[in-house]
Order: structure tokens, then sequence, then C-alpha cells
């Protein structure tokens, strides 16, 4: 691909990462559970994706809560606009507890529904929700 042309929707690790810096900035607890390659310490070589790494299949990518919500989670699965939902993660996004996001609106679009969204806050460079 020509350098001057740019890919037109973003990856799933980049809409990860804006969301994860956005729901912290606004108070959420966060944790990130998607899976990452993983190099061996013995040899340097770098594993596949879920190998070894204790992570199950469908697993959501994010868990989020609130303080105020006590001991209640919600999961977010991240998708690329492009990106399919693996059959587990279909019956995860059906049960209203994990929810699919395929970009910061998606995400922001969820939150403000779900009690405790932080009125009038702002995610940095002036940007208002």
């Amino acid at each position: 691909m020509p350098a001057r042309l740019k890919r037109l929707t973003a990856s799933e690790e980049e809409v990860q990462r804006g969301i994860v810096t956005a729901l912290t900035a606004l108070g959420y607890l966060v944790l990130v559970t998607s899976r990452r390659p993983k190099r061996c310490w013995n040899c340097g070589q770098w594993g596949k994706s879920g190998t070894g790494d204790g992570v199950s299949k469908g697993l959501p990518d994010l868990f989020f809560s609130r303080r105020e919500w006590r001991n209640r989670w919600y999961g977010a699965e991240i998708k690329s606009a492009t990106g399919r939902l693996r059959p587990e993660q279909k019956i995860l996004a059906e049960s209203g507890m994990v929810f699919v996001w395929r970009s910061m609106d998606d995400a922001l679009a969820t939150l403000r529904e779900l009690p405790g969204f932080p009125a009038g806050a702002r995610l940095g460079k002036g940007m208002q929700l």
C-alpha cells in the first residue's frame, strides 16, 4: 500500500486503546483481558495468540465498573468496523451484560445509558461528552 494512502478504519487495538483511555479518564475501573502474542523466555520466538495465555476463547476484551455500582461489572468486546464475533461472543453479547463496541461513539452511547455516567465530563483536548 502506498505510504500516502491511509487505512480508513481503525484496528481493534487502536479502538480499544482509545476506549480504555476514555473509560479511565471518566473514572471507570477497567480490566483488559484481550489476548496478546507472547514471546518465549527461552528461545525468543513469538507464540500464537491464545496459546498458554490462560484466556478463554470468547472472553470479552474489557471488563469495566464504577465504585457506585458495588459489585456490578460489564464486559465489552472490541471489534473493528468489519470484525466478526465468535459464537461464544455472540452468546455473551445477547446476555445484555457484554457490549460490542466498534468505535468510541459506540462506547459512549452505551455508557450514557448506564447509571453514573459523569455529566459534562471532558476527555482532554476540549472534547466534551
